[in-house]
């Protein structure tokens, strides 16, 4: 695996392990400093709870970072339904004199959102993975390589976290319907 990050595709050994007895750790490390070439001798269980609190921190760090897109996306989509709702709420209220159920509207407008998430998806989750991997790509080094991998699982919890953002974006706008005078409505409609 190393060999396909490194120039040429060689892999140079930088580390090695050594098993140690009991009580010669100290002993083994002392000989170790005095190999030509040796930088640093460290104990593996120490290396390995370092490793692990640097993983705690990163997936941490994804976790916080993750929950700021995912509030993001909502506050725009929340937004962005209820503003849709709010302008074609006259256009509703008709519908609703004409003898329309609520059901039905919000059967037609949760369609309507389904089919516009189903083409955003197709258009946005390709060319969200490209520029993900492409931001990704410019950031590794020789010191950092991130290995690109969406796995299914993602894919799943993305679109169905869209799928229930833009349900519950649908709540306030049925229930500010709910409330509308149709005689009034029918009013305005006629003039």
């Amino acid at each position: 695996l190393m060999t396909n990050f490194m120039p040429g595709g060689t892999f140079f050994a930088t580390s090695a392990f050594v098993r140690v007895d009991d009580g010669q750790i100290n002993n083994v490390r002392a000989d170790l400093t005095t190999v030509p070439g040796v930088v640093a001798v460290e104990v593996f269980s120490d290396f390995k709870a370092d490793m692990q609190v640097y993983m705690l921190f990163f997936r941490v760090g994804t976790l916080i970072f993750g929950g700021f897109g995912y509030l993001l996306t909502f506050a725009v989509l929340f937004n962005t339904v209820n503003a849709s709702l709010r302008e074609r709420q006259n256009e509703l209220s008709v519908l609703m004199a004409l003898g329309n159920s609520i059901r039905e509207i919000t059967t037609v407008i949760v369609l309507e959102l389904l089919i516009m998430i189903v083409i955003g998806g197709v258009i946005g989750l390709p060319i969200g993975r490209e520029v993900g991997y492409y931001l990704i790509s410019s950031y590794n080094s020789t010191a950092y390589n991130a290995i690109q991998n969406t796995t299914t699982l993602s894919y799943i919890i993305g679109s169905l976290s869209l799928v229930v953002i833009v349900l519950m974006s649908v709540i306030p706008g049925m229930r500010a319907l709910r409330k509308v005078d149709l005689g009034q409505v029918s009013k305005s409609q006629s003039m």
